[in-house]
């Protein structure tokens, strides 16, 4: 079988003193060690020290004592931590990831097997989690780096330098470096993926980018829309080139998606209680008296709070709808949609500006301040990188998955952990570096540091 590439090459001209230098690699060798420094300080402090509602371990914790510090663990309510760590338990028990209850851990079965595999080599600690995070955090600005270098038309070499520092400076991606959350597992396989979407997919790197997909969705479920955005631009890239790798590769990922839900149905766990709940725990009168611009919030199957000021006509419109939906939850949401389009509406707008906008829910104020300075410094950046690469194969992807994200997280739920919107961030970082490169040209002329250029 021949070799040829099933997408165009990248236009980007290689000028003679754009070429990847020894310099350039030493420049992103350091850049990741540093991130890897300082991303694991501070995930070990966040999540043992810093002064906020987050559930804290201790570094001297072991064994039972450190999986007690997770939310609900040995209860029947365990949260997600919890869970994680109950699957991985059961991986070093018997081999399968399997919940409380003896079911199969379809959730993220990928993710277990990683945390299994940590707990296995450093025991079950803090540190054990912790460091290989850090690594994939440091791996991360790499990989990004990288893809900048392939997007930029001119100095490259800065993009490639300018992606590593705005992940370095990310708070949010460091906090999930010493908590036991799918998200770096699952940054760290699509980031690889981006990257592949950047070179001219030959049959290798197709069926690699295809296989990388489906494990993204055994780390996490959120990865569900990537794995759409993506099995759309390979169909397209059938229709464009008339090449049937791209279709072969799609049906793949399709595959590999409906056995997830054939294991979950299979143990009975499909859909979960929680999913049924979700459509309607998001769209229901407890929202009616929300204002344009109210924060977003949500209480997921928890009584509302004072702050919520939910009336007793709330109150009761809400147990309407549950009643006329013989307590179906997704029913009573669609008869709520259909029946309040103006009030729905006001709540996907609130939503709109919740997903695009910097994620500060359940931070401090000086965090909230860098949350914000970090957003500003990416997503209008990265945004217009995105327009102007418009033509760009990669960025046909990047534009799919944005959509498939924003358009879930606009029209069903916005939750309140950034899993489902980082990997529109780390898209973005990219794009962002290679403006920021370009203004560099225009401000500076060219650079000679890391590119090899003299």
């Amino acid at each position: 079988m021949t070799n040829k590439s099933l997408l165009p090459s990248n236009p980007t001209p290689q000028h003679p003193g754009e070429r990847w230098t020894p310099r350039l690699s030493l420049t992103l060798t350091l850049l990741f060690f540093i991130t890897v420094a300082i991303h694991l300080c501070w995930g070990i402090y966040f999540w043992t020290r810093a002064p906020n509602n987050a559930p804290k371990t201790s570094l001297k914790m072991t064994g039972e004592a450190y999986l007690a510090c997770s939310p609900g663990w040995n209860t029947e309510n365990e949260g997600d931590a919890a869970a994680f760590n109950r699957a991985a338990c059961g991986v070093l028990q018997t081999g399968v990831p399997r919940s409380r209850e003896g079911a199969f851990f379809d959730h993220a079965p990928v993710y277990a097997y990683f945390l299994a595999a940590c707990y296995w080599i450093g025991g079950t600690r803090l540190l054990s989690i912790a460091i290989p995070q850090a690594l994939m955090s440091g791996l991360i600005g790499v990989l990004l780096g990288v893809a900048a270098w392939r997007l930029a038309r001119q100095n490259r070499g800065v993009a490639a330098v300018i992606a590593p520092l705005l992940i370095l400076a990310s708070v949010r991606l460091a906090g999930f470096v010493g908590y036991v959350n799918p998200c770096c597992l699952m940054v760290t396989l699509f980031c690889a993926t981006f990257l592949a979407a950047t070179l001219p997919l030959n049959l290798r790197r197709t069926i690699v980018f295809a296989f990388m997909i489906v494990l993204g969705t055994y780390s996490t479920a959120s990865y569900f829309l990537v794995a759409a955005g993506a099995a759309v631009w390979l169909v397209l890239t059938v229709w464009r080139n008339r090449r049937v790798l791209g279709l072969l590769c799609a049906v793949v990922i399709l595959g590999g998606l409906s056995f997830k839900i054939a294991l979950s149905m299979r143990g009975g766990s499909f859909p979960r209680e929680a999913d049924r709940r979700t459509l309607w725990d998001c769209n229901n009168p407890y929202y009616e008296n929300w204002g344009w611009w109210s924060l977003y919030d949500i209480v997921m199957g928890r009584p509302p709070g004072p702050e919520w000021r939910i009336s007793e006509t709330q109150m009761r419109r809400h147990a309407e709808y549950l009643q006329r939906a013989r307590n179906d939850p997704t029913m009573a949401a669609c008869l709520w949609v259909r029946e309040n389009p103006l009030q729905y509406a006001k709540l996907c707008f609130i939503r709109f500006r919740a997903v695009m906008g910097p994620i500060t829910a359940r931070m401090n104020l000086p965090n909230r301040i860098l949350s914000t300075a970090w957003w500003l410094a990416v997503f209008p950046a990265g945004f217009y990188g995105l327009w102007k690469h418009r033509k760009l194969p990669v960025s046909t992807f990047a534009i799919l998955v944005i959509l498939a994200l924003v358009s879930f997280e606009t029209l069903v739920m916005a939750g309140l952990q950034p899993r489902y919107r980082l990997p529109m961030d780390m898209m973005l970082v990219s794009y962002a570096s290679v403006i920021y490169a370009e203004l560099a040209v225009r401000w500076f002329g060219r650079w000679p540091v890391g590119t090899g250029a003299g």
